[in-house]
């Protein structure tokens, strides 16, 4: 028997029993669903085993690809802040799981595309941005959609040669976050008139509750911005990735001794930029970060690969 529901939040969602046991489903109107669009066909025609295999091998292939191209763009430096990134990314993990794949697909083919059509981007990288925005709204399950622009935006900076790289930031953000937010608007708008509902109320209402300080729900419980900010950062107190920060200092200790001793700090400054946009993330989401760390944590990376990126164009920037 199904009963329809609604919590104090006005999210709806549906108690059923099925074979004596008791079940609980939210409603997701809100979200596209588009990564639907590839998993139906797939789970037709292959197994759950034979389509985690597949994601696999493709983003084994991506990683190749972006690896390739960077070394034929001349900017083999950064091979290596990339090999980091999708470590410290426990990419592995993300492999074998289809939901947190969406965001990894999206910013490595937005890479190879920069790669590829560099000229064709730098002219429009205004509809670049825009539409990895709107990519990130549609495929994406809310899990960590943060690096779709920041790590496209740092490589671009660092291959770019534009004068005020802080003015192109933040407009290149404007145009990501105009395509994010407005094709989350445009579903709730479609939605609500095939469903014949307000879906705009559940929506904010789910807004109010992620960017909220309490947990679960409970007005009872608080977090405090802090608290999000531990309990994101705690993830990289243990040791594996304690030694491999020490790895990534030691390689750009060396990479900046065989350069001579010479760096342009100023060069750094767009990558410091970047670098705090997960914190003004987590600040406006601060219930969602909080209860689901195991995902947003990743958002991490982005400061991690911009500070990297940062040292390696104040050494290189020459080069460019």
């Amino acid at each position: 028997m199904l009963n329809e529901k609604s919590d104090i939040h006005g999210s709806k969602y549906i108690d059923y029993t099925w074979n004596g046991k008791s079940y609980s489903c939210d409603s997701y109107e809100r979200y596209w669903h588009g990564y639907l669009i590839f998993l139906k066909p797939l789970l037709y025609f292959f197994s759950l085993h034979d389509i985690i295999f597949l994601n696999i091998v493709i983003q084994l292939f991506l990683i190749y690809a972006v690896i390739i191209f960077l070394q034929h763009k001349n900017i083999g430096e950064l091979q290596i802040p990339f090999v980091f990134l999708w470590i410290i990314g426990m990419q592995i993990t993300t492999m074998f799981n289809i939901d947190l794949s969406v965001c990894f697909y999206i910013y490595m083919i937005s890479i190879l595309v920069l790669l590829i059509k560099e000229r064709f981007i730098f002219r429009y990288y205004h509809y670049y941005f825009l539409i990895i925005g709107m990519c990130t709204a549609y495929f994406d399950f809310l899990t960590w959609p943060l690096v779709t622009l920041c790590i496209p935006l740092t490589v671009y900076i660092y291959i770019s040669n534009y004068k005020n790289k802080i003015k192109m930031i933040n407009f290149a953000s404007l145009c990501w976050g105009s395509g994010y937010i407005g094709m989350w608007c445009m579903k709730w708008g479609l939605a609500s008139m095939i469903l014949q509902e307000n879906i705009f109320n559940n929506a904010i209402a789910q807004f109010l509750l992620r960017s909220s300080l309490f947990i679960n729900g409970d007005a009872s419980e608080n977090i405090l911005y802090k608290d999000v900010l531990l309990k994101n950062i705690g993830i990289f107190g243990k040791k594996m990735f304690v030694l491999l920060f020490f790895v990534i200092a030691i390689w750009l200790l060396y990479k900046y001794i065989s350069s001579g001793g010479k760096i342009i700090k100023k060069r750094m400054i767009p990558f410091i930029f970047i670098s705090f946009y997960p914190f003004i993330w987590y600040f406006f989401t601060k219930n969602h970060s909080y209860e689901h760390y195991w995902m947003t944590w990743r958002e991490l990376l982005i400061p991690i690969f911009a500070l990297v990126c940062g040292c390696l164009k104040s050494i290189y920037g020459k080069k460019q």
